[in-house]
């Protein structure tokens, strides 16, 4: 018996159920070994149904899957992220408040002819009874003026400072070392390298911002935004920058903190202690400020070709926005003329 085939075809350009479901309806239809059918009534219906679901998961998910190819139309962040490193640009992390304040010392101990204030030592303010941590990131050492112990304008940071250690393993030739915590603020992040564990001394690694100063014998990390939303660094190749050997020791120390949640405080205190002292007053120099959450996936896809066009050059109206938003992640606007 010969057997009839229709010249009816689907049409395949549709993207809604209910329109996928009449066109399979009206394919079958068409087709003379089914055209007597109840498409409505009997339980071809729901045979339909499970075709015409399939159809749509299977257009939807084409369309998410070539969406995520480009930036401009990538919705998952881990697919921003990593065209915007394909354009040589590292989104931003959370970034820390930090204010400017004086630290007066009040007959200290054997009234000494300096005082020393280590890094780290640790400040407190209240917003909302609710406190948040602060600590300077540079030491000072000042001396007397008048009998007047005051360490002038201190900068201090909201946050806690963390420390991380790796030994590196290079029968691993892509060996990444991971910071922990996701809500670091990177522009806090001191690398330091030792030869191996009993080692006392050690080489302090910089951040590669331009490959161009960069050669083989360079003391400098790579960083960027991993797989997980955490910051990973990694070192050269012996080529850009100098490559490691097995048994080093990567230290990793760094400040962890609550981004624009402590912006605008204006009272501190200080809960750690200078040199033994403890009898310390605190005076506002200027409020916190300049905390800001880690970058969003519409700032990167807007930042990041800026930045590729810009090349770290800053001649153009575009350059000078780019620079600006890398550098001062709590503005809003940036005006350029």
């Amino acid at each position: 018996m010969a057997i009839t085939v229709s010249k009816e075809r689907l049409n395949v350009t549709e993207m809604d159920f209910d329109q996928i479901k009449s066109n399979l309806k009206t394919f079958l239809q068409s087709q003379t070994q089914l055209a007597d059918y109840d498409y409505e009534g009997s339980a071809i219906s729901t045979i339909i149904d499970v075709l015409a679901y399939n159809t749509f998961y299977n257009a939807f998910n084409a369309n998410l899957n070539i969406n995520e190819i480009f930036l401009d139309t990538a919705q998952v962040r881990n697919n921003v992220v990593s065209h915007a490193k394909s354009l040589g640009y590292i989104p931003r992390s959370t970034t820390s408040a930090f204010a400017t304040v004086n630290v007066t010392v009040n007959n200290p101990s054997g009234s000494p002819s300096s005082l020393a204030m280590s890094r780290g030592t640790t400040f407190q303010t209240k917003i909302d009874n609710k406190a948040y941590n602060y600590v300077n990131l540079e030491a000072q050492t000042i001396v007397p003026i008048n009998g007047v112990y005051t360490f002038s304008n201190v900068q201090i940071n909201q946050g806690t400072i963390r420390n991380q250690e790796y030994v590196v393993d290079n029968t691993d030739t892509s060996q990444k070392y991971e910071i922990p915590d996701e809500s670091v603020d990177t522009a806090t992040l001191i690398v330091k390298v030792k030869t191996n564990s009993s080692s006392t001394d050690f080489e302090v690694y910089t951040l590669v911002t331009n490959l161009v100063d960069v050669d083989q014998n360079t003391n400098a990390y790579f960083l960027q935004e991993g797989m997980d939303g955490k910051y990973e660094i990694y070192f050269g190749d012996n080529v850009f920058g100098r490559k490691l050997a097995a048994g080093n020791i990567v230290q990793l120390e760094y400040l962890v903190t609550d981004g624009e949640a402590s912006n605008n405080a204006n009272n501190f205190n200080i809960t750690g202690n200078i040199e033994g002292n403890t009898n310390i007053t605190v005076s506002l120099a200027s409020a916190a400020g300049g905390g800001a959450a880690r970058e969003a996936s519409d700032s990167i896809k807007f930042n990041a070709p800026l930045s590729f066009l810009a090349q770290n050059r800053v001649v153009t109206a575009d350059d000078y926005k780019a620079i600006v938003k890398n550098n001062y992640t709590n503005a809003e606007t940036v005006s350029v003329w």
